[in-house]
Parts: C-alpha cells; structure tokens; sequence
C-alpha cells in the first residue's frame, strides 16, 4: 500500500508542527525557570502565600502556568 502524494505532505506537516511545538515548550519550561522574583513575591510556595494573605488580611493574586 502506497501513501499517496497529498497524504505524505499533510503527514510532513504534522510531523514538523509535532517537533516545533516539543521544542517550544521544552524552550518555555526552561525561561519559566529562570524567572527573577522580588523579594515581596512567593514564587513556587503556595503554602507561605496562603500564610502571608491570611496574615495580612488580603486576597492572593496567583497566576499559574
């Protein structure tokens, strides 16, 4: 059984936006990590931010990625 012409190029496509997309977010892991934070930032510590919002009487602003 042969792929026929247009076959092959759609599979070349997905194969190629496969390898971009695994590249990128291998890419965006690692600038994720390398983040400067102040010092008044919790970064990474769910538990100190829930203990400092509740100390301080104020809602927690988190963003997740």
């Amino acid at each position: 059984m042969k792929i026929k012409p247009p076959l092959r190029c759609v599979a070349a496509i997905v194969a190629w936006f496969v390898v971009v997309s695994v590249s990128s977010s291998q890419e965006l892991k690692q600038t994720l990590q390398d983040l400067e934070v102040g010092d008044r930032w919790l970064y990474n510590d769910w538990d100190s931010a829930k203990a400092a919002a509740a100390k301080s009487k104020k809602p927690i602003l988190a963003l997740f990625r």
